[in-house]
């Protein structure tokens, strides 16, 4: 398989997993909407849009993080890499 073939794959991947996440986000979003019907329209509330909604936020936080996004938009709040002294952190790179 070639650079450019492999790039083509990993393109077409990525926009399979923002696929996914957008189902994931609707799912979410039409289990909300459920939610308010019945609650406020039917004054009949249901508990398990709560636990739909709840577990696909889930599935979104950690398939946006394994697959969406890059390195570079981490946040990360890293204590003991920023109190080691500079050598030590330039050792870690490589």
């Amino acid at each position: 398989m070639t650079y450019a073939q492999s790039a083509a794959l990993g393109r077409w991947l990525r926009r399979r997993a923002e696929n996914v996440l957008v189902a994931l986000l609707s799912t979410m979003f039409v289990g909300f909407i459920i939610q308010i019907f019945f609650r406020y329209v039917l004054n009949n509330p249901v508990g398990w849009t709560e636990e739909v909604i709840i577990t696909m936020w889930l599935w979104i936080v950690l398939w946006g993080a394994a697959f969406i996004l890059s390195e570079a938009e981490e946040i990360r709040f890293d204590i003991i890499y920023s109190n080691i002294p500079e050598s030590a952190r330039r050792c870690s790179q490589y």
